[in-house]
């Protein structure tokens, strides 16, 4: 999506919004798809019919408001409390989350919440995360962290009518102690966040404060064209504070207004009707083979990432599940991945075999194939070795072109052979770009091809989203790439800052983890920074 189509949607979404103002027993894990979602539950049909059904509306609302393109499906996994979430993702402060990579789109969500407790419900968590998804789907437009995340608690709080239709606007009552009653942020405080230190305590502001200017923004009527002007300066000038005083014009009275907005008894609504949706019905159910079934558990496990410590455990733990289940493509393209991480090339190499020999065609079997065989390479400096690993990213390409994952490998295949990637893997990596803008190391391998080409403010562009991520350090390498671009460094100078930081070996399937150890150990030397997420 254009940057001038996502600005045009963005204010075709106000002006809709603002013209409409108003006042069971658990069973075996089964699969939905339908054409946004792959959602899995331990859960009956019905119940994970409706819940899927409720996300394709949701899908709609968001499309129909923002007009944005249509990526790769998400996967869905909701389990069965909060407290499964928080464990899987070892981070007991979350309700869900979102994340993305050439190999896949996911979210973790609870199946039900009490919203006496938690403020929010299980749908409402789905659906800010989902938010999120939706805003990094658009490829050259940078959405501010505060912006992205009053967003999406903007939309987390819409609720789904009986009648089809869509109510959003509704307050952000789990951020109401935290928008009101702590040392709030101004205005400019929101503005200059992604450009300096945030203290761990401070960063629910983006959250609370952004849905807070989000909504009067976009909801009061008072400042129309407004946001969409501000993101308009912002992605030219990258200059958040002066876009925001072209934009806004005086601060300290767009501060006052939105405090005096937080004051009213009622905030207006806005009523989507259903005739101004467009929610697909074609939902196909199926329930996981035993196999499946069994080895999911381990899988989402190896899904949400493990370490040099975590991954040997987990692929010994799994493998005597898989081991029942020699014939199952799944299973044993699920052990391959889980014995891979945990450096087993050739227990990985062989589950990949037994995978392919039940599905000549599987993908991922194949990409382990090669990932085993790149690593091989990277011990044996043969360029035929590395040939062969690259048969195996060309042959996963062949079975699916529009499949992000086999051109990632490919391109990082020439990276760590310590090549500059040719012409047909750079081509390759933009269109890994298209079927997959929400993953940010995508974009940091797009960044320096585009610098590589001269086009600099290109470079900027795309490598904003990742560099000002909410969830990303403040001292993340993309980040300290911009600074560098907004130095006015030229783009020879930008390249040898590249290899000097060994930036696109960091962003690299098959060397990424060797450098962050390296980097965090030299870190930890000289006692300045902070390992690398």
């Amino acid at each position: 999506m254009t940057k001038s189509a996502f600005l045009a949607a963005a204010a075709s979404a106000a002006a809709v919004i603002s013209l409409n103002l108003s006042t069971p027993a658990q069973a075996e894990w089964m699969e939905a798809k339908s054409p946004h979602f792959i959602v899995y539950g331990d859960m009956s049909e019905q119940d994970l019919r409706n819940r899927t059904e409720r996300l394709e509306r949701f899908d709609s609302l968001m499309r129909s408001l923002l007009k944005v393109q249509d990526t790769l499906p998400v996967s869905v996994f909701v389990l069965p409390a909060i407290g499964d979430v928080q464990k899987i993702a070892h981070n007991n402060r979350i309700g869900g989350f979102y994340n993305a990579d050439a190999q896949l789109a996911y979210m973790f969500v609870p199946e039900s919440l009490d919203v006496n407790d938690y403020g929010v419900s299980a749908e409402a968590v789905a659906q800010h995360e989902y938010t999120h998804h939706m805003l990094l789907t658009n490829l050259d437009l940078y959405v501010p962290g505060w912006a992205s995340e009053g967003l999406a608690d903007f939309f987390m709080t819409a609720k789904l009518n009986d009648d089809g239709s869509i109510t959003v606007g509704a307050p952000d009552n789990a951020r109401a102690y935290e928008m009101v009653d702590m040392g709030r942020w101004t205005v400019k405080d929101l503005l200059t966040s992604d450009s300096r230190k945030v203290g761990g305590d401070e960063e629910i502001q983006k959250y609370s404060r952004g849905w807070a200017m989000i909504d009067y923004l976009w909801m009061s009527g008072k400042r129309p064209g407004q946001y969409v002007k501000f993101i308009d300066l912002l992605n030219k000038t990258g200059d958040a504070l002066a876009a925001g005083r072209e934009a806004f014009g005086d601060l300290d009275k767009l501060n006052t207004e939105i405090n005096a907005w937080l004051t009213h008894r009622s905030l207006p609504l806005s009523r989507i009707s259903a005739a101004q949706l467009h929610t697909p019905s074609q939902i196909t159910f199926r329930r996981l083979t035993a196999g499946e079934a069994a080895i999911l558990p381990f899988r989402m496990r190896s899904l949400v990432g493990v370490d040099d410590k975590t991954a040997p455990p987990l692929a010994d733990e799994a493998r005597p599940v898989a081991a029942k289940y020699p014939n199952d493509t799944f299973v044993q393209r699920s052990l391959a991945e889980m014995e891979y991480d945990a450096k087993h090339y050739d227990a990985a190499d062989a589950a990949a075999d037994r995978a392919l020999a039940a599905d000549p065609k599987n993908l991922m079997a194949m990409a382990y194939k090669g990932r085993v065989a790149a690593q091989r390479a990277r011990t044996s400096h043969s360029a035929a070795d590395w040939q062969a690993a690259r048969s195996w990213f060309l042959k996963a390409n062949a079975v699916d072109t529009n499949h992000p994952l086999p051109f990632e490998l490919y391109y990082d295949s020439f990276v760590a052979q310590g090549q500059v990637p040719p012409a047909d893997a750079v081509t390759g990596l933009d269109r890994a770009m298209v079927l997959m803008p929400q993953d940010p190391s995508l974009r940091a391998r797009a960044a320096v091809e585009l610098i590589r080409s001269g086009d600099l403010k290109g470079a900027r562009t795309v490598l904003a989203p990742a560099a000002f991520n909410p969830d990303g350090s403040e001292d993340n390498p993309e980040r300290k790439l911009i600074d560098q671009i907004d130095k006015g460094e030229t783009a020879q100078a930008l390249l040898a800052y590249v290899d000097k930081e060994k930036f696109l070996l960091l962003f690299n399937d098959f060397t990424g983890e060797e450098v962050a150890k390296e980097q965090a150990k030299n870190k930890g030397k000289d006692g300045k920074g902070k390992d690398r997420n």
